[in-house]
């Protein structure tokens, strides 16, 4: 059996790795088009790779029936 490790990525991660300011994954992440941060104290967010990962495929598939895609958005 495979066992698979998540990773949670910080913001700068994030912006690198989708090529989206920090304002647009903020303003996509409100609208629900971005995948949600989670808690890892009380001053720290990270998102999941996995969740990550996903809105980057379905944005690169050019699924617009997807609620994690946004055509209007860079």
């Amino acid at each position: 059996m495979i066992q698979t490790t998540e990773r949670a990525l910080k913001l700068p991660e994030v912006v690198t790795m989708t090529g989206l300011s920090r304002a647009t994954v903020y303003r996509l992440e409100a609208k629900g088009a971005f995948p949600k941060r989670k808690r890892f104290g009380e001053n720290s967010v990270r998102w999941l790779l996995s969740d990550v990962m996903t809105f980057i495929n379905t944005r690169e598939n050019g699924d617009t029936t997807s609620p994690s895609s946004d055509a209007n958005t860079p």
